[in-house]
């Protein structure tokens, strides 16, 4: 079934390469990741479930003339006692990133990608394809002032579940101002509009939309340092058409959790570099989720009569070390680095499926050429 969607993306990609720029022009690059992580609730509930993944990844590509770029990326998640979570993400992309202006600030970064999920027989409903269209302009009028805006579109085709097949589109701007007292402040605006093209016209619904507002406040405390503030707000403009057409029935495909849910997010992290290459940060995330027509359940499964509502807490630690080669070394040289992550998910949930507790250890190594 995905064979004839990815023979045409992989047309694409040669199509691209035959009309790519003299050989001069073209620089091939890969990178590749192998992470492990420990989790001592695999499925964030109340099950306590844990195990080890692993989680290699690889991009590899092609830059054309500095301008634009084709390839492939992929990761697989394999899980040593959860064999049935076993899955697979791959992509082939085209992206084009022209940039212009005195000091290049101005930039505008197209993209056309063909994305799809696999996973073993036991979730295979979760299997889709993906075609994706991204666009971003940003300009950068002032030294002190930039802005951009991003629009993407993407279809996504579920194998076996139609009717959770679902058209979304995206529209988001946003604002950086650069302030003497080396603070950022940026504020932002987002619009998602979702439509189910296979729901039944018996429900009489079928389009998702939300809006997202948030503050990104970045602050220098010294050469090497630097505090990060968010916050945002996402209001998802009544209940979403998948929860009204299908929270009744036992499984059904979604993959992220976009317009299910209203509520407010904060984040606070701070991070230090040295010179040698290491670096510190910790982060804490709050959350706060409010799902319109997801009934919360209790112990026995039975409805209690109000909808589902989240509270998460998130502290997160990381170490990381990363190598560069200097700018006149050769050219097959790679880079290297590695991140080791602790972190703690505490979420409240009124329904007793979702109430849960879980670290997470996890150890990155990449190398990139």
């Amino acid at each position: 079934m995905i064979a004839r969607p990815l023979a045409r993306g992989i047309a694409i990609v040669a199509l691209a390469l035959a009309f790519a720029p003299p050989a001069s022009a073209i620089s091939a690059r890969a990178d590749l990741e192998l992470a492990s992580a420990f989790t001592s609730n695999v499925y964030l509930d109340r099950s306590q479930e844990w195990d080890i993944a692993l989680r290699p990844a690889a991009t590899l590509g092609l830059d054309f003339a500095d301008c634009w770029s084709v390839g492939y990326s992929g990761d697989v998640n394999a899980y040593l006692l959860h064999s049935d979570l076993l899955s697979s993400f791959h992509e082939l992309f085209l992206f084009a990133n022209p940039a212009w202006g005195e000091t290049g600030g101005n930039e505008l970064a197209v993209e056309a990608a063909l994305e799809t999920l696999r996973n073993s027989d036991t979730y295979d409903a979760l299997n889709y394809l993906r075609p994706v269209a991204r666009a971003r302009l940003a300009m950068e009028p002032l030294a002190w002032l930039r802005w951009q805006v991003a629009a993407e579109g993407a279809y996504r085709w579920f194998y076996d579940d139609p009717p959770s097949d679902a058209l979304d589109t995206w529209l988001r701007g946003q604002l950086a101002f650069a302030l003497p007292t080396h603070t950022a402040l940026m504020p932002a605006l987002g619009y998602g509009f979702r439509y189910y093209p296979r729901q039944s016209a018996a429900s009489g619904d079928s389009v998702d939309q939300q809006v997202d507002v948030g503050l990104h406040v970045g602050q220098g405390l010294w050469d090497t340092a630097g505090l990060q503030l968010d916050y945002g707000y996402r209001f998802a403009i009544g209940t979403s058409a998948l929860l009204v057409n299908k929270i009744t029935e036992s499984q059904f495909a979604y993959v992220g959790e976009e317009f299910f849910f209203s509520g407010h997010r904060a984040a606070a992290e701070i991070k230090q570099l040295f010179d040698f290459g290491l670096s510190l940060d910790a982060a804490l995330l709050l959350e706060e989720r409010a799902y319109s027509g997801w009934p919360a359940l209790d112990a026995s499964g039975a409805q209690l009569g109000v909808d589902r509502h989240d509270w998460r807490l998130t502290p997160r630690g990381r170490v990381g070390y990363a190598w560069s080669p200097a700018a006149d070394a050769p050219a097959l040289q790679p880079a290297f680095g590695a991140l080791l992550e602790y972190a703690l998910v505490r979420q409240w949930s009124n329904s007793e499926w979702y109430d849960t507790l879980a670290h997470s250890v996890a150890l990155q190594l990449w190398i990139n050429w």
